[in-house]
């Protein structure tokens, strides 16, 4: 079959600064190896996406044909004063879609593009790609795969800006209303696409219950960069290290690790350096950004190691005693979990983050607490028992092979994608017998 991925800003590439281009590679490379014929179209191209021009020579390596929309679209002149506060009035009282999702506009580039290639199925990632397959006239099955639900994100990231000059209050009020839409576009987005597939359990089952029934959750797909070997190299790194070492790892300016690093600075390190001594532990915080200036500032003390964006955070992860995890938000899905599950990690967690990722069970595979002094007091019962952090270690791993492991996540996807082409054959058969 001939599938046609559709997503914006970010191409897929196996690594980088998105998790997104690392799920859609590894739905991409499963496609491939089954013998499938793979198309991307892509559409708002990212500052962010670092990787652009190593991604395009390895799709195209594959065969992957790439369709850039913005090639195709003439940039508009941008509107006078007067008419950006007509239009903000419009859109704080009258919303359309087109103002959360300006991708709809593309809707008869892609038509001509889906005519032109005449692809079988449709596989359109978050709701931007949603948004511009509910413009067309003329196509075959779709998925979507989405992970968060954007009013959840909106709030989460409003509750977290820092207070505004009086213009910029005036925009996210405007902002604040023109979004109150948007739990029902999100449904009506997804309603007409043949399957749905979101990549957290909790958002999943709120879609159902808004009437999505088509849709099913699969966690997020994880590569496994090391096999089984990964408690081997754990054990060479224990030899090397003295101390031992905590890892938090993830973008330090991220709307979901904001609120995880105050948590670790303020609550979880003070008990860590009275519970193991200030020179008793290492905590490494490994990711790109920037710290909040009072979060770097309770961060400066002899325990801990601000490392900035590292290349190999493979041997990070494998390096590490203990995964912290201390995110606070329920907001999607923790991969950077599932990530630690694949390398053997002993995972210490915030209980909201086992909502988007029900495979995260304490005692068993993880050890979660809801609080900052119950994650410092894990963290501590972990490094200090090492016949349960093995366990731990063990249990993890297991997880990721029965049910995180990108092959079988992609398999899943695959398997509906093909599903979809067989049910529209079979459907078109029967008209056409008619």
């Amino acid at each position: 079959m001939h599938v046609l991925v559709i997503r914006d800003k970010v191409l897929p590439y196996p690594v980088g600064v998105s998790g997104v281009a690392v799920v859609a590679w590894s739905a991409i490379k499963t496609l491939i190896d089954r013998g499938h014929k793979v198309s991307i179209c892509t559409f708002g191209r990212s500052r962010k996406d670092r990787y652009r021009q190593e991604a395009r020579e390895l799709l195209m390596s594959q065969g992957v044909a790439i369709h850039d929309l913005d090639d195709r679209v003439q940039k508009v002149p941008r509107p006078s004063g007067t008419a950006n506060l007509l239009q903000a009035a419009r859109r704080a009282l009258s919303p359309i879609l087109a103002d959360l999702y300006p991708t709809v506009s593309l809707g008869p580039h892609l038509q001509s593009l889906i005519d032109l290639e005449k692809p079988d199925v449709l596989y359109a990632f978050d709701f931007s790609g949603a948004a511009v397959v509910n413009r067309l006239a003329r196509r075959p099955s779709a998925l979507a795969a989405v992970v968060d639900l954007d009013h959840v994100t909106r709030i989460a990231k409003r509750s977290m800006q820092e207070p505004l000059a009086l213009r910029e209050q005036f925009k996210r009020t405007i902002d604040i209303f023109a979004q109150r839409r948007l739990p029902e576009w999100e449904v009506s987005m997804l309603k007409p696409f043949e399957r749905v597939v979101d990549h957290a359990a909790h958002h999943a089952k709120w879609l159902r219950e808004k009437g999505v029934r088509q849709c099913i959750y699969l966690p997020n797909p994880v590569v496994d960069a090391v096999g089984s070997r990964c408690f081997r190299e754990r054990g060479e790194y224990r030899v090397k290290d003295s101390r031992p070492k905590i890892l938090f790892i993830g973008r330090l300016d991220s709307t979901i690790n904001r609120p995880a690093l105050e948590l670790l600075a303020k609550e979880i390190l003070p008990i860590l350096v009275v519970e193991l001594g200030p020179e008793g532990f290492q905590l490494d915080v490994v990711g790109h950004g920037r710290l909040a200036p009072d979060v770097a500032n309770r961060l400066d003390c002899p325990s801990v190691r601000l490392r900035g964006f590292v290349q190999d955070a493979q041997t990070e992860f494998l390096s590490c005693d203990v995964l912290l995890v201390p995110t606070p938000s329920e907001l999607g899905f923790r991969t950077r979990v599932a990530e630690g599950f694949s390398y053997g990690c002993c995972v210490v967690s915030h209980t909201a983050n086992a909502l988007g990722m029900p495979e995260l069970v304490h005692e068993d595979n993880s050890l979660l607490a809801s609080d900052g002094v119950g994650l410092a007091s894990q963290t501590v019962r972990a490094l200090r028992d090492s016949e349960l952090r093995h366990r731990l270690e063990r249990r993890a791993r297991e997880t990721y092979e029965a049910k995180l492991d990108a092959a079988k996540v992609c398999g899943r996807i695959t398997d509906e994608l093909e599903a979809l082409v067989r049910q529209h054959a079979t459907s078109t058969g029967r008209v056409q017998a008619r």
